[in-house]
């Protein structure tokens, strides 16, 4: 009846007698009742009472408890305390008798005006045991186990009670017991100890998992004791008590052992424990252990302020200083409101030419001295921004109480992401589950969270637009570095009668512009590659380009400057547009998150208080907030906003559930499907429906699976696209305040949702929203709304609705009779980037010039709140030829072009095409992009005609940009495409060794032609840094392999001559050894494996053949086992800590790639480092063995090998047997911190009960690996081994488990027919036969001979007696003793 009952486990519902009586019994047949308290089960211990008279139990009654109760086995003893659980009134608690001391103890019987622990006090009004029928138990009691009790009156009756809510009583009780069980009734002092209670969901989600899996057992000795014929007498004959189960019963539990029934009982009580403030706070004695990672890319709020200006922290400022540092995920944090305004003064920022350092694992490779060559330099900053002094107006928004909730959420001690020890998720075990990871972190929002600036109009606006950095008279046009032109002196004080430098002359290096690099290429490709590649004229001199020679002067009059609105987001809680707003009625999935790149707006999230202030009366007093990235935030599409136009795209965040991925340390910013779908259903649906009118119920009132069954799509019906529904603002207010509601009402299921807000965005809409500076009456603005009348600009402007980003483009376009591109110069860029007070940002070197690019940069923090401008973007409209609509750009990958495929060369000739084409009859000018606010914005606006205009005057007069034709531009690219893409077809024919580099820095170059990509592969950045990258760009004007020789190895001799495994890997490479034989065989990947490929009975010698050959072909492919996900958490960090050392033990030449060592940091990767797969991946060399146990008719195979859970014990040995010699592999573990001196020291401090539990949870886990070292014991005498090495290769032992056999045939092996080989000499008959004839007698003389020699042989044999014939005797069994 448990597994009917199992929906009483639903949280705050009172659980059913069979389902606790059920787990009590399933724990206490686990260990046999050795338990330090004896178990009487519910139902035995309830007394039987007929008209008011006690009934003690009948003889046959007391004989079937004691068998079920294992008395028999277990002798009956008066001093061991006897317990049981009694319900009354509707309300369970827990009883224990103690006979020797004639004592009775009550536990937990009353749960109101009661202390909050457990304390003794006994009240004789409610607390008389009469008043539940104490007196009647305590006799049944004693009659079931045959002892004489005294008399209940003189019974001493002590009363614990402590506050309970009411519908947790069941699991209480259950927690309670099972602790008495582990622990005993008394203490150390003599006094009884009650641990401090879990909360109910934990227990109750503890009590499901084991009763499902006691339920399972259950099924399976029942399935297996039905059919099998027992022994008249038998014990299951006596207590078989199925017969009160029906056949329908049976079958339930056996077509639901996936456990798919319970699980919204599962994600219901994973919810309510996620969101739960008490499981959630942590010791913080616990936090100095905590694991957390920093932010270093969030702004820091004090860049801008003077080291003098910090005010001197109070004892409580410098604890919480002292917390923060434990936690840098929030170590950041400010309390802003109290910080004192502060001037932003102007600095000459030289910016250095060197990068940071890479990692510290290149520092080790000497051979390359100077990594920073490997990247592009950077242009001094000459022009200090303005000042700004301490600003003066209106900061934030006024601070509200009652804008969020602030008060009895999780603290700041709880960020660590600390493993929910109970919850049951199908993820890998010590990996934290989905309702852990996104549960309610304790951040909150504060009424001015949105703002990125100060409230006031902002201050000096115009000066941070198109700012002049360079200096008067600056020759931006002389972009030629002097050691190419010779323009500098070899003197070291040049003489005073010649103030100007001398000239040097330079023989090696012509320069040429690029339509000089044009003409003197041809369509041979070794001209087109020495000259776009090698860099080398005919003559044989260094080409260096100077694009300045292809300059076409404009002037202010040739150029159109237009002004455009390109992107919008608006961050805000309360949406509102003048049109209605579709909301999708089911959540919307996608692969990545939705906002995957910093779009460079941030929101200021208050963190958690601490637990000192949590505890303090008088409320919150911890005010400190952080900015984090939109980005950073976890959240997902809400709704969209469709018209003429295109599409807004409208997201809710949920900040509560801001985290990092315990695994990957990057921003958990995705929603799982399981959280997004209990949003929906349990939120955003109910306050849907709860607002549907009549009319419109039919089409919006709906479950979440009736949404998922109309939109599947196609004939397979696969999941599509979830149904939008408009409503309008009316309806869309009422339905966010349904969902703050909801949230609010029951904070332990939905507090992760609270705190959420809206992110409306609209991207490319600069074509809707463009206007002529030049054109008076004219804005941005309007055309934004002719374009998009959804908007309600004023409401989104009101910084009280929150905060509106728009990003201002100013682009300006070249008139002229000639197509031209416009390129930016990068050192005046640089410039103009400092004079605005913009960080250092990212530059783009465009094609790998030295010296033209583009650059992006956000403002430093202090000057962005009061100019009211983010972020600022300048590139050239060359890239809108190759620009995807994600704005994703992407190149091949590199192992396409090391195969030299189709892929490869369809890309190349697709990039061929579009720059050979229209491209070059059209003209792109160039964008300066500023990211500012709504107020900003209509500030440019009213400026637009007058102080704007000016300062574009001034900016264009600077120079800072090149204007080239198109023709020559797109062909100089197209050209550089194809002398690439020849070079990589010729080094495919060379097949150089080295050919996986030299394919790194190709397709380098070729995506570099484009867009500037980060360098992620390390042998790529180490070639660059090798190659001089940014000497040669800086000097030659444009990146070339001068040393490329095509015509002799080494091809290139300034990098590494040869791949090494990761290269190889990374290009999907065949490695060969040396005879030409395959190094490595590949795993078959068949989705459709055969059940039985050598025969379902194939013999030992045949299986053993072919797991040595073809191991995959026989064994089952791997997949994690749910078992693994109930088992005890100790077990499974003792697997991965065991798995973790034992692969470091492992010589490093015996693995493929040292640095991918298996270090697995969860229970599932621990278990499949173990698997075939893995091993076949991760080491050299290896050989497997079979393994006989377990398998049927394995007889005659051999000695009987242990099964992998009997491994265990090899692995994890007890302390009883004694440290193994110093000599032994297995030393070195026994000592700290190898994992088997942690085993040893866990067990230590556990019971008999708990020692044989986590040895259980440790085989059961050893039994579903599919593979293991061939390892053996060690011992003081014998070392053992733990990895052993047999014919040059690492032997694994697999488990039979995952064979694909029915057993071993006891047949004999079917040896092949021997092949009959040629006599040289005649059969002995046939000699006979010939010798007679040649000594002359005739053939019948001859046969007639033979024929009476076999008879007289015949004869003689026949003569011979029984003993005579048996006297050879069978050689003696040698006998080695061992």
């Amino acid at each position: 009846m448990a597994f009917q009952n199992l929906g009483t486990l639903r949280y705050q519902t009172w659980i059913d007698a069979t389902v606790l009586n059920f787990h009590l019994l399933s724990r206490w047949y686990s260990v046999q009742g050795r338990t330090q308290v004896r178990y009487v089960d519910f139902f035995s211990a309830i007394p039987s009472i007929s008209s008011g008279i006690h009934v003690l139990p009948e003889v046959e009654e007391t004989s079937l408890f004691k068998q079920r109760h294992l008395i028999h086995s277990l002798p009956a003893n008066p001093s061991t305390p006897i317990a049981f659980v009694v319900m009354h009134a509707s309300h369970f608690f827990v009883v224990v008798f103690d006979y020797q001391d004639d004592s009775a103890f009550v536990l937990g019987r009353r749960i109101s005006n009661v202390p909050d622990t457990p304390h003794p006090y006994y009240d004789e009004l409610h607390d008389d045991w009469n008043r539940w029928n104490g007196p009647f138990y305590w006799s049944r009691i004693a009659a079931l186990h045959g002892y004489d009790s005294a008399d209940p009156k003189d019974v001493s009756v002590l009363v614990y009670n402590w506050t309970q809510n009411g519908y947790d009583c069941g699991p209480i009780a259950s927690f309670v017991m099972e602790s008495l069980m582990a622990s005993g009734l008394y203490g150390a002092s003599n006094t009884i100890q009650i641990p401090p209670i879990p909360c109910g969901h934990r227990l109750r989600l503890q009590m499901l998992a084991i009763v499902r899996e006691a339920c399972r057992r259950s099924w399976e000795d029942y399935r297996y004791l039905s059919t099998t014929i027992l022994p008249p007498g038998d014990i299951w004959s006596q207590w078989d008590d199925t017969q009160a189960l029906t056949e329908d019963a049976i079958m339930e539990v056996e077509n639901e052992v996936s456990g798919q029934q319970d699980a919204s009982i599962i994600r219901e009580l994973n919810v309510v424990g996620s969101n739960c403030p008490v499981c959630n706070r942590i010791d913080p004695g616990m936090d100095e252990h905590c694991a957390t990672h920093s932010d270093d890319d969030l702004p820091n709020e004090d860049e801008d302020i003077p080291t003098g200006d910090q005010p001197p922290l109070d004892a409580k400022a410098q604890r919480l200083r002292d917390l923060l540092r434990r936690y840098p995920y929030v170590s950041k944090a400010r309390d802003r409101d109290s910080r004192a305004p502060h001037a932003v003064n102007g600095a000459n920022i030289q910016v250095e030419s060197a990068t940071e350092d890479p990692l510290e694992i290149i520092r080790t490779r000497k051979h390359v001295k100077d990594w920073t060559t490997g990247s592009m330099f950077r242009f001094p900053r000459p022009t200090p921004a303005v000042h700004l002094p301490a600003y003066q107006g209106r900061r934030w928004r006024p601070f509200d109480r009652k804008y969020d909730e602030y008060e009895c959420g999780p603290v700041l001690e709880s960020l660590y992401q600390d493993r929910n020890h109970y919850e049951i998720v199908e993820e890998a075990y010590y990996r934290p589950g989905i309702w852990t990871s996104f549960r309610d972190y304790g951040y909150r929002l504060l009424s001015s969270f949105s703002q990125m600036f100060y409230l006031d109009p902002p201050v000096r606006l115009a000066d941070h637009i198109l700012p002049v950095g360079i200096p008067d008279g600056y020759d931006s046009s002389h972009q030629i570095n002097d050691h190419v032109t010779g323009d500098y002196s070899l003197r070291r004080i040049p003489p005073p009668s010649s103030p100007s430098k001398s000239k040097v002359l330079v023989e090696d290096v012509v320069i040429l512009s690029a339509s000089d690099m044009i003409q003197t290429s041809t369509d041979d490709s070794s001209t087109l590659i020495n000259t776009f590649v090698r860099g080398k004229y005919e003559d044989g001199r260094h080409i260096c380009l100077n694009l300045e020679l292809d300059r076409v002067p404009l002037t202010s009059e040739q150029l159109e400057v237009t002004v455009d609105i390109d992107s919008l987001v608006w961050v805000t809680r309360d949406l509102q547009f003048r049109t209605p707003l579709a909301v999708y009625l089911g959540p919307v999935l996608e692969e990545k998150a939705l906002m995957q790149k910093n779009n460079h707006v941030y929101v200021d999230i208050l963190i958690p208080q601490s637990v000192e202030d949590a505890k303090d009366t008088g409320g919150r007093t911890e005010w400190l907030t952080m900015s984090f990235p939109l980005c950073g935030i976890p959240h997902t599409t809400f709704g969209t906003l469709s018209n003429a136009s295109g599409s807004m795209n409208i997201y809710i965040c949920f900040p509560r559930m801001i985290h990092r991925d315990e695994m990957t340390h990057r921003r958990a910013k995705r929603i799982p499907k399981e959280v997004l779908d209990f949003f929906w259903e349990h939120v955003l649906l109910p306050a849907i429906s709860e607002h549907a009118d009549v009319g419109s119920a039919p089409y919006v009132s709906l479950t979440l699976g009736e949404v998922r069954f109309k939109a599947r799509k196609g004939t397979k019906k696969r999941p599509g696209r979830p149904k939008a529904v408009p409503f309008s603002m009316g309806v869309l207010n009422k339905i966010n305040h349904t969902m703050k509601e909801i949230i609010q009402g029951d904070p332990l299921r939905y507090a992760n949702y609270g705190s959420f807000f809206f992110v409306v965005d609209c991207k490319g809409i600069k074509l809707w929203a463009k206007a002529l500076l030049f054109q008076e009456g004219s804005s941005p603005i309007d055309a934004l709304l002719d374009g998009i009348p959804a908007l309600d600009w004023p409401y989104m402007v009101n910084r009280n609705n929150g905060e509106l980003l728009v990003d201002l483009g100013i682009g300006i376009h070249p008139k002229w009779d000639e197509n031209l591109v416009g390129l930016w110069r990068l050192d005046c860029l640089e410039a103009s980037f400092g004079a605005g007070g913009y960080l250092r940002g990212n530059i783009h070197h465009t094609c790998t010039l030295g010296r033209y690019g583009a650059m992006q940069a956000e403002m430093s923090q202090e000057r962005a709140r009061q100019t009211h401008v983010a972020f600022r973007s300048a590139y050239s409209l060359a890239y809108e030829v190759i620009r995807p609509n994600d704005n994703l750009p992407t190149f091949v990958m590199d192992k396409d072009a090391y195969a030299l495929n189709s892929d490869f060369m369809q890309e190349c000739r697709e990039a061929i095409k579009m720059y050979s084409g229209e491209a070059k009859k059209r003209s792109y000018g160039v964008r300066d992009e500023y990211r500012m606010g709504g107020m900003a914005m209509e500030k440019i606006m009213d400026d637009l005609a007058h102080r704007l205009l000016g300062q574009v005057e001034i900016f264009l007069a600077s120079n800072a940009i090149l204007w080239i034709p198109s023709k020559v531009w797109f062909e100089f690219q197209a050209r550089r495409v194809r002398a690439l893409q020849m070079v990589q077809i010729s080094l495919k024919e060379l097949d150089p060794p080295n050919l996986g580099i030299l394919t790194g820095i190709i397709c380098h170059m070729i995506w570099c032609t484009s867009s500037t990509p980060i360098i992620l592969d390390y042998h790529v950045r180490e070639s660059m840094a090798l190659l001089q990258f940014s000497r040669i760009c800086e000097r030659f004007g444009l990146f070339f392999l001068s040393d490329l020789d095509m015509r002799k190895a080494p091809h290139l001799k300034e990098v590494q001559q040869h791949d090494d495994l990761e290269v190889l890997k990374l290009m999907q490479a065949k490695l060969t050894k040396p005879q030409g034989q395959q190094a490595w065989p590949r795993i078959t990947l068949d989705d459709d494996e055969e059940r039985f490929p050598i025969g379902n009975m194939p013999t030992w010698s045949r299986l053993t053949k072919t797991i040595r050959d073809k191991p995959w072909l026989v064994m089952r492919s791997w997949t994690w086992s749910r078992q693994l996900s109930y088992l005890e958490p100790v077990a499974g960090k003792l697997f991965v800590q065991f798995t973790c050392q034992l692969w470091i033990q492992m010589e490093d030449a015996w693995l493929i790639d040292p640095e991918k060592r298996p270090e697995p940091t969860s229970l599932e990767d621990a278990v499949e480092c173990w698997t075939l797969n893995t091993t076949f991946k991760t080491i050299r060399a290896c050989a497997f063995n079979p393994c006989n146990a377990e398998v049927h008719g394995s007889m005659g195979t051999g000695r009987r090998q242990p099964s992998f859970s009997d491994r265990m014990s090899v692995f994890f040995p007890e302390v009883t047997q004694g440290k193994p010699a110093r000599r032994s592999p297995w030393n070195i573990f026994w000592t700290k911190p190898g994992y088997i001196s942690e085993y040893h020291e866990m067990m230590k401090g556990r019971t008999v009960l708990e020692q044989l539990e986590v040895t259980n949870h440790l085989a059961k886990i050893f039994s579903l690996l599919q593979t293991l070292p061939d390892a053996t014991k060690g011992s003081a005498k014998t070392p053992g081994k733990t990895w052993r090495v047999e014919d040059e290769r690492v032997v694994l032992v697999t488990n039979p488990k995952f064979y694909k056999i029915e057993g071993i045939s006891k047949e004999g092996e079917q040896r092949p027919a021997r092949r009959k080989i040629s006599r040289a000499v005649k059969s002995r008959n046939r000699v006979h036969m010939d010798l007679m004839e040649h000594a002359g007698y005739g053939e019948l003389m001859s046969s007639k001979a033979q024929l009476s020699e076999r008879s007289r042989l015949e004869q003689a044999r026949n003569r011979k007696s029984a003993k005579a014939k048996n006297a050879r005797k069978p050689p003696e069994r040698r006998t080695v003793i061992s």
